[in-house]
């Protein structure tokens, strides 16, 4: 968190969606899961294989998150968590290992992922206090998928100074990977701070946008994680007028939003 304070970099989170993704291109196993939301492409996965072992990297420009049980610790999850994690690690340990630079710096993709998956829940508010610091005053551009709906009904960005939206895909948006990238170069200014939940996709074009002189941060997550910590919430539950994948894509929950502020922030739409 500091380091993105101080540097104002770009940021990739990679999990298991994404190394599955990769196992499937270096293996060609065609029973690797993959996400309801995103369905394997193989031009997806050669590039999160390059970003995330790329030899030449500047982390004051972008920086690559992975998950503490990437390197085998677990020890501060809740125990259906940690069973989970475990399992994976000890199933796929010799790819994630194949796969890292060990020559570079690896950040904490959990920055998005700070509620649910924890036993000690004392330092969320404290946490979260600290990541809106990333957008206090600033012009704010979230990309995102059509029934993401990142901070409709909550106060998650209200410290922006403007906010804006343009909308994806909510299934498959790498398929339209350069429309959306094209849109976001043409639309916003490099100034202002583009924040990312579009699966697979937003590790991408997190990248491909700190190339262009963007800081974009791929935010998967934080709206939801940010919802149940306000319900304190104790299981992961679907919220109203937002598609949360992990409690189902297609939750009956995620209508068409009335809502008047959020209609006059989407000022595009690649759907």
């Amino acid at each position: 968190m500091d380091f993105i304070l101080s540097r104002r970099c770009s940021v990739s989170r990679y999990g298991d969606g994404e190394m599955n993704m990769i196992i499937q291109l270096l293996t060609d196993n065609k029973s690797v899961i993959s996400p309801t939301f995103q369905q394997y492409d193989k031009r997806l996965a050669e590039r999160l294989l390059e970003i995330i072992s790329a030899e030449n990297y500047d982390n004051a420009r972008h920086i690559v998150c992975i998950p503490l049980w990437f390197r085998g610790y677990v020890g501060l999850y809740k125990p259906e968590v940690c069973y989970l994690c475990k399992k994976y690690f000890v199933l796929n340990h010799r790819y994630i290992l194949r796969v890292l630079n060990r020559r570079r710096q690896y950040f904490n993709a959990n920055i998005t992922r700070f509620y649910m998956s924890y036993v000690d829940k004392a330092g969320c508010e404290a946490f979260v206090a600290r990541l809106k610091k990333i957008w206090d005053g600033r012009s704010v551009c979230v990309v995102e998928g059509v029934y993401s709906r990142l901070g409709v009904g909550n106060d998650l960005f209200a410290n922006a100074a403007d906010l804006k939206r343009i909308l994806c895909p909510a299934h498959n948006a790498f398929s339209r990977y350069d429309e959306i990238l094209h849109c976001i170069v043409e639309n916003i200014p490099t100034n202002t701070l583009v924040l990312i939940a579009l699966g697979h996709t937003a590790t991408v074009l997190a990248y491909d946008l700190s190339l262009k002189g963007f800081q974009a941060i791929d935010l998967g997550h934080i709206d939801v994680e940010y919802e149940w910590m306000l319900m304190g919430a104790t299981d992961k539950a679907p919220l109203r007028n937002k598609s949360v994948n992990e409690v189902g894509i297609n939750n009956v929950f995620a209508k068409d939003c009335a809502d008047s502020v959020y209609q006059s922030q989407i000022l595009a739409e690649v759907v």
